[in-house]
């Protein structure tokens, strides 16, 4: 019987002790639960700091082209918080044989959902199109930022741009891999 007792009042504790986590008793005999460090998910890289991303595109041109082009681009943004940040950008695409240069920036607006380890957001910005001819580009957009694992993570987003000349206003989508550091 006294063996039973023993055994069981050791599991109890030993149970309590996990349940609990490590405790220390100080001199006056308060004891104290020493809380465990949160694991990182890598939504934890949503808090703001730098990201760059690299990134194809598609992009649906005017009609005056018949055809739909791809091409690729490459962006640094900075997060001033969760929440808030800017994003530089240089995309090339070739239509009509004649390379399209987009350069720009943007400021971006997210909501991170990091439960989920993703963030939707929207930006507005501008820069310069050159196809021959340069041009003043407003653009506005929506997207999704998803962190797959640590840092490194997918993002997807849709662009309307507008030239301030004789250029069509056109959309872009595009697709990519992100690293935050």
């Amino acid at each position: 019987m006294k063996a039973t007792s023993l055994i069981a009042a050791a599991l109890v504790g030993t149970a309590a002790t996990l349940v609990a986590g490590p405790m220390s008793s100080g001199k006056d005999g308060k004891v104290t639960v020493t809380q465990q460090p949160p694991v990182e998910t890598g939504c934890e890289c949503f808090n703001g700091g730098w990201a760059v991303s690299a990134y194809g595109l598609f992009l649906t041109p005017d009609a005056d082209i018949e055809d739909d082009v791809f091409g690729g681009g490459i962006a640094a943004e900075y997060f001033f918080n969760p929440y808030l940040g800017v994003s530089a950008f240089a995309q090339w695409a070739d239509p009509s044989d004649s390379l399209v240069h987009n350069y720009g920036a943007d400021l971006v607006a997210r909501y991170p959902i990091t439960s989920l380890c993703l963030a939707p957001y929207a930006f507005i910005g501008g820069g310069v199109h050159t196809n021959g001819d340069t041009e003043l580009i407003a653009r506005g957009g929506v997207g999704l930022d998803v962190r797959l694992f640590e840092c490194t993570g997918l993002f997807a987003d849709w662009t309307y741009t507008a030239p301030d000349g004789d250029i069509e206003d056109y959309q872009i989508i595009r697709l990519g891999v992100k690293y935050a550091f």
